[in-house]
């Protein structure tokens, strides 16, 4: 892989930096985010760079800038999709592996249950008196 296709946009390093704050709720949907200028500082870019990033993650629908108020968090944007990785691939696993436990429990159970009622039911045909 060459140098050049593994380099990422600074702006586009700064968008996903948001979209993490979004994603992870240390912004909320309807809160005002920093100036312009304080987000440069806080992720190290340009204000020309936030910018920039801002209007990506408006294009996106992420965030709402209204001119001379401030830019707002729209929360995650409809049919947004979580970027696969292998940790979220994991926890999904460790999810499933969980649920598959607990409804294979339910089915022991029930099935338990089931075999008590059907032993308990021969029982009682065992001990009624046959007629002659």
């Amino acid at each position: 892989m060459s140098t050049d296709a593994a380099r990422v946009a600074k702006y586009e390093v700064a968008a996903d930096a948001v979209i993490r704050w979004i994603r992870t709720g240390r912004v909320k949907p309807g809160d005002k985010l920093p100036t312009h200028k304080e987000l440069a500082q806080q992720l190290g870019v340009s204000v020309g760079t936030m910018q920039k990033a801002l209007g990506e993650l408006e294009d996106r629908g992420w965030v709402t800038s209204r001119p001379t108020v401030g830019v707002f968090v729209n929360g995650v944007p409809d049919g947004y999709r979580e970027p696969v990785t292998v940790e979220l691939l994991a926890q999904e696993v460790a999810d499933l592996r969980t649920r598959v436990a607990h409804l294979e429990g339910l089915l022991v159970e029930d099935g338990a249950d089931e075999i008590d009622e059907a032993v308990d039911r021969g029982a009682r045909e065992r001990e009624r008196p046959v007629d002659s």
